[in-house]
């Protein structure tokens, strides 16, 4: 894993420590798997962990911990938690993924993006409130969570 940790866009972020090319994987995201309950018990903020299935949800370790959003990413996740290059990435670019696109629950958390990408929907919210062509790009671009497609059956 070649990355480092420094400021980023918003607040602290994780960026390359070199180049990485279009499907290279960057880093295997680890960490503590909690239902939304253990998470309401223990403290967790909604929204905060990685939602890596149907209330299921990984605190995440570092540096993961510190990847920030964009609506234009970088990087996206695989099925088996692989933070993965989705386009090609310079050295010393700081390294992000489409948090919309492992979030699928049933309240109405959001929060303000502020990635400031051409294409910034403005809101970063679950997939399925997303607009049809955000949708689309995440599903053939960037890829989304198993349990996000089969849930949608999409």
């Amino acid at each position: 894993m070649a990355v480092y940790v420094a400021p980023g866009l918003a607040g602290t972020g994780v960026f390359a420590e070199r180049a990485y090319i279009r499907g290279e994987a960057i880093m295997t995201i680890t960490g503590a798997v909690h239902s939304g309950a253990e998470l309401d018990r223990i403290g967790y903020r909604p929204g905060y962990p990685l939602q890596v299935g149907l209330d299921r949800y990984m605190v995440v370790d570092e540096p993961f911990v510190y990847c920030n959003h964009s609506c234009d990413p970088n990087a996206g996740i695989t099925p088996d938690l692989q933070l993965v290059a989705v386009r090609d990435i310079a050295p010393d670019e700081e390294i992000c993924f489409d948090y919309s696109s492992t979030m699928l629950e049933d309240h109405s958390w959001s929060m303000e993006c502020g990635c400031r990408a051409a294409n910034c929907r403005g809101r970063v919210e679950d997939f399925d409130r997303l607009p049809p062509a955000a949708q689309r790009h995440l599903l053939e671009q960037v890829g989304v969570m198993p349990f996000i497609v089969e849930a949608l059956s999409l």
